[in-house]
């Protein structure tokens, strides 16, 4: 969070600026917005990127007792369904590869509830 000094001067230029562009005339507006678009453009662009995250990487969980044997939600609820061993292999493996990929990058995860 910026300091509150550094926010009130943003605002007091922010003031300042539409102070002047309320005296302008439309011919003066229409000239200032041509000047103005293509940067400020750029600069959207520019944020735009920055934040956008370089690789979204989907991952789904390995094989369940549910996707081995479909009876297995007759008796069981969905978010309790356990993964089998060779589900277990599988995300590990999975894992390993998502480090190789992005190493000690920062990463975000966005997962299920349901802990498999």
């Amino acid at each position: 969070r910026r300091p509150r000094t550094a926010r009130a001067a943003e605002k007091d230029a922010v003031d300042a600026v539409l102070r002047t562009v309320g005296g302008m005339d439309n011919d003066e507006l229409e000239r200032l917005v041509e000047e103005l678009m293509p940067t400020l453009y750029r600069k959207k662009v520019a944020l735009r990127d920055r934040l956008r995250p370089r690789r979204i990487i989907l991952v789904r969980h390995g094989q369940s007792e549910g996707n081995k044997d479909s009876r297995a939600y007759e008796d069981i609820p969905d978010n309790k369904i356990q993964l089998t061993g060779l589900g277990l292999l599988q995300g590990e493996a999975a894992g390993t590869q998502i480090r190789t990929l992005v190493g000690n990058g920062t990463v975000r995860f966005f997962y299920s509830p349901y802990m498999r």
